[in-house]
């Protein structure tokens, strides 16, 4: 998979878990692109991108950490996510690291 479709899939298992990428906007009135540096969210009224989050940005936050790896409210799962995060962190190639949980 290319890092675009890894991002992809990996925002969409984060989605399904929980995880809000930009809940302040309304999802209506925008449409989401993504390129191999992030997700630009873009006004349906003028196709201009209003918001735009880099990879890292999403992968490297807490809140996307614990939908993507899980935590379910035991203290192993909470501390799993944070094991996780910490080694994404580490890793050279990040988004191949969360192809694995794919």
């Amino acid at each position: 998979m290319t890092n675009k479709e890894i991002f992809i899939k990996a925002l969409e298992k984060a989605e399904e878990n929980g995880f809000k990428l930009r809940p302040e906007i309304d999802r209506s009135q925008h449409y989401i692109t993504f390129t191999d540096q992030g997700v630009h969210f873009h006004s349906k009224k003028d196709d201009f991108p209003y918001y735009n989050e880099t990879i890292f940005d999403v992968i490297f936050s807490h809140e996307f950490a614990k939908a993507f790896f899980g935590a379910v409210g035991s203290i192993k799962a909470n501390y799993g996510w944070r094991v996780q995060l910490q080694t994404l962190v580490l890793e050279k190639d990040k988004l191949k690291y969360l192809e694995k949980f794919l």
